[in-house]
């Protein structure tokens, strides 16, 4: 068995409350930037947008007008760490991304 220890009230600490810091520390790197992010549907025309292009900010501005018109474009801009799955899946008759990539290649036929 073992023995209590007995602590008398004028033994006992006082705990004070944590202080707290007015603004929340920011733990994020001031050198982390988003994952790149890689095209992998076909090739818009004009080379405005070639296949396997990779932005470092996110999507460019200039591909707006595209991307409203073809909203697959968009979808098949994807983080670099998922681009050997999705390459996968774009071979896949029927997938998702190859779906998509048809809508792309009807669009690139219907642009002047």
């Amino acid at each position: 068995m073992t023995k209590r220890k007995e602590i008398l009230v004028s033994d006992a600490v006082e705990l004070e409350p944590l202080e707290t810091q007015e603004a929340p520390i920011d733990t994020t790197s001031k050198d982390e930037r988003p994952e790149p992010v890689i095209y992998i549907g076909d090739s818009l025309k004009n080379g405005k947008l070639e296949q396997f292009t990779v932005f470092n900010n996110g999507i460019p501005d200039f591909l707006a007008e595209d991307i409203e018109k073809c909203p697959a474009i968009q979808s098949l801009i994807l983080p670099i760490s998922q681009l050997g799955e999705c390459r996968q899946k774009l071979s896949i008759q029927g997938s998702l991304e190859d779906t998509l990539n048809n809508q792309i290649i009807q669009y690139v036929r219907s642009e002047k």
